[in-house]
């Protein structure tokens, strides 16, 4: 439930996802295209890029920046949408650049890392999403707040 003057954050966590799939369908299009390796500084910007743009819709159309619980909220659902577009992302670029010999190799890589390996990776990226969310829907938000509200 949301309260009277909380706004309800789904349709923006819908943007980000809309946005951040965009974001990565275009590039890894372009990247397998010219055949360049874009790294992983590339899913950085993209994730930047969306929540950036989520964060200004928001302030734009609320005149404010999201509150404790609507920014917990945002980051929450937008952490959950890029994990899921993520795997869809590698899903099909396993089936479609790599074919059934591609899933082959990479399955068989996978458990030359340690279960504490992985924990240790995913939990590393996870926190470095937070931290990249946080910062868009908290000190980005705020300070275009306080810009649309000087000029009102």
């Amino acid at each position: 439930m949301t309260s009277k003057n909380e706004i309800s954050v789904v349709k923006y966590v819908g943007l980000f996802a809309l946005l951040n799939a965009a974001l990565m369908l275009f590039f890894n299009v372009l990247a397998h295209g010219f055949d360049i390796d874009l790294g992983s500084g590339a899913n950085i910007a993209m994730l930047m890029g969306a929540s950036i743009a989520t964060s200004n819709q928001f302030v734009a159309i609320n005149k404010r920046a999201p509150n404790k619980t609507e920014k917990n909220k945002l980051i929450l659902g937008c952490l959950l949408s890029s994990v899921a577009i993520s795997v869809a992302g590698v899903a099909i670029l396993i089936s479609v650049a790599l074919g059934p010999q591609g899933l082959t190799e990479i399955t068989s890589i996978l458990p030359a890392l340690s279960i504490q390996t992985w924990l240790i990776i995913i939990s590393a990226v996870t926190a470095f999403y937070y931290l990249m969310l946080n910062l868009s829907f908290g000190w980005h938000a705020k300070k275009l707040a306080m810009r649309i509200q000087s000029k009102a």
